[in-house]
C-alpha cells in the first residue's frame, strides 16, 4: 500500500511509516533539492551583490590611498608654505581606470601641517569631487575621488589624496579650520594651496 502525498506538501515523519513505496522518499528528496538549490542560488546573489556594491560605497578611500600609494609615478618631496601651513607633496602617480565610472585618473598624495591648531579644533580640505555626467556619454572632468586622513598629536596633520582625471593641470585646495566639541563648525579660513603639476615638473605622462 503507497499513501497519496502531494507533491508540493511537506514531508511528515509519519508519511514515512504508513508508506511502503519508495516513491515518497524520492519526491521528498526532490523538494529537499530544490530547496537546496534555491537557498544556494540566493546566497550566491547576496555575495556576489556585497563584493560589488561594498567597494563602490564604502571602500572607495581606502582603495584610492592604496591606489597612489602604489601606483606608477614619483616621489616629490616639495612643499608649499601658505599662511600657517605647510604643504608637503609627497607623491603623483597614473593610477588605473576607476571601476565606476570607467575613466582614466591620476593621483596626488598631500600631507598638510599647521602646528597652530588647539585639541579641540581639526584641520579639514575643503576639496569636493566634480559632478559625474553620465548622458549622452560619461563625462567627468577634474576632481574625481578625495579621501583625508587626520593625524598628528592633535589633528594638527592632514594627510590629503585626490585623484584626477587626466588634463587637470592645477588643483586648488581651500584650507580651514573645524571645532570638534560640540556642533561641527567652521572656526577660521587658512588659505588656499595651490598645486600646478608643470610648475611642480611632474611628467607629462602622469598627469596628461
Amino acid at each position: 500500500m503507497t499513501a497519496d502525498i502531494p507533491e508540493d506538501r511537506p514531508l511528515q515523519l509519519g508519511d514515512l511509516v504508513t508508506a511502503e513505496s519508495p516513491d515518497l522518499v524520492r519526491a521528498a528528496l526532490r523538494r529537499f533539492r530544490r530547496r537546496l538549490l534555491v537557498r544556494g542560488l540566493i546566497v550566491v546573489l547576496v555575495i556576489a551583490a556585497g563584493l560589488v556594491l561594498y567597494p563602490r560605497y564604502f571602500g572607495v578611500h581606502a582603495d584610492l590611498i592604496h591606489d597612489i600609494r602604489h601606483g606608477h609615478g614619483i616621489e616629490l618631496d616639495r612643499t608649499l608654505t601658505v599662511g600657517g601651513i605647510d604643504a608637503y607633496i609627497r607623491e603623483v602617480a597614473r593610477l588605473s581606470r576607476a571601476d565606476s565610472p570607467r575613466i582614466e585618473r591620476y593621483g596626488v598624495h598631500i600631507t598638510i601641517l599647521d602646528r597652530t591648531i588647539m585639541t579641540d579644533e581639526r584641520l579639514i580640505a575643503n576639496v569636493v569631487p566634480a559632478t559625474i555626467e553620465y548622458f549622452p556619454t560619461v563625462k567627468v572632468s577634474g576632481v574625481f575621488e578625495v579621501a583625508q586622513q587626520t593625524g598628528g598629536g592633535f589633528g594638527h596633520e592632514l594627510d590629503l589624496y585626490v585623484s584626477l582625471t587626466p588634463g587637470t593641470r592645477t588643483l586648488d585646495i581651500p584650507m580651514s579650520v573645524v571645532a570638534t566639541r560640540g556642533s561641527t563648525r567652521t572656526l577660521r579660513s587658512l588659505g588656499t594651496i595651490h598645486l600646478d603639476m608643470q610648475q611642480l615638473n611632474v611628467p607629462d605622462w602622469i598627469w596628461r
